[in-house]
């Protein structure tokens, strides 16, 4: 039986797990709600990838194009001890020499939106990405999710998969959904923890 998917949201997550169906070639029907009116908006900052995230982006068959397109992430690079003294430094494309050496992957920096475009046009069912559908409510009953949007259309699944941001609607209708079930079904939102790591 195949796996209907619903993927709210043409952003980094929701395009790589369409990607990765595909690449997969997983027995999942998918399709990728977008609220903006065209795929790869000019809208957020540039990011840094670093080299587990550039495996994965390898993997999917677009680490190429993006190694063509993007900067290298460090100009320069300066360590300090607790004292402020300087302990090394560095011009930014030896450490990131380093870094390729050690994993196979440099660090890049690249503009939100052409990673977005990237993985866009690594698809091969576009058509399965649909601009202008802005998800304003979800529900579902003991077998199907359904995902409705703001022109009047309902698309109905077996899994509704949250990918349009950290303040997205899917989340605020897993919480409503929740509660209309239990009462406190979970523990009060306390924000999102980012957590970091360094690669050597």
């Amino acid at each position: 039986m195949t796996l209907k998917l619903i993927i709210v949201g043409a952003s980094i997550t929701g395009l790589s797990l369409a990607n990765m169906i595909e690449e997969l070639s997983l027995d999942i029907e998918f399709v990728v709600l977008e609220a903006y009116p065209r795929i790869a908006p000019q809208v957020g900052a540039s990011i840094g990838l670093l080299p587990n995230g550039l495996r994965i982006l390898d993997q999917l068959g677009c680490y190429g194009r993006i190694r063509s397109i993007a900067g290298n992430f460090y100009l320069k690079t300066v360590m300090r001890n607790s004292q402020g003294h300087l302990l090394t430094e560095s011009r930014g494309d030896s450490v990131s020499e380093r870094l390729e050496e050690r994993t196979g992957y440099p660090s890049l920096f690249i503009d939100r939106q052409m990673l977005l475009q990237v993985l866009y046009d690594n698809l091969k069912q576009k058509s399965r990405v649909i601009p202008g559908k802005r998800v304003i409510r979800a529900d579902l009953d003991s077998d199907r999710a359904r995902a409705h949007t703001e022109d009047g259309s309902t698309y109905e699944g077996d899994l509704v998969v949250g990918a349009d941001g950290v303040h997205n609607i899917i989340r605020r209708e897993m919480w409503r959904i929740a509660s209309e079930v239990e009462s406190n079904p979970f523990l009060p939102d306390e924000g999102l923890r980012m957590i970091f790591s360094l690669l050597y």
